[in-house]
């Protein structure tokens, strides 16, 4: 039997956020503000969250979203716009050629110049 596909007004209506919400029993998926979590002596992190940049519990229930209108594999959501670029740069690999616009964000176009010579990429202005 073939499931009927959700209009994308549906799925973001009914965004059920991430499997962590299931721990407090939230209808509505939280904000998350730590930046820092809970550590055991010994330094490690028992309930898996080390810094809230990196897999933000905040961020993951519209990532999910986002991967189910877009039929992805996944989705991933940053702080900033420089942080989304730096993530496609080291993605790169030696050699490859990127083409960036002339009038663009300053500190980005520096970045990916000053980058993509360290990294041995090709980046054309």
């Amino acid at each position: 039997k073939m499931e009927k596909k959700l209009a994308p007004s549906t799925v973001v209506a009914q965004m059920s956020g991430s499997p962590e919400e299931g721990q407090y029993g939230s209808i509505i998926p939280a904000i998350y503000p730590a930046t820092t979590y809970l550590r055991e002596a010994d330094g490690s992190y028992p309930l898996g969250k080390v810094y809230s940049r990196d897999g933000n519990p905040t961020l993951r229930p519209a990532e999910i979203v986002l991967k189910e209108l877009e039929c992805g594999g996944d989705a991933i959501l940053f702080g900033s716009g420089m942080s989304a670029a730096m993530a496609v740069f080291q993605s790169l690999s030696p050699g490859d050629r990127v083409v960036i616009p002339h009038i663009m964000y300053w500190g980005l176009r520096n970045w990916a110049i000053q980058f993509g010579k360290d990294w041995g990429l090709q980046v054309l202005v």
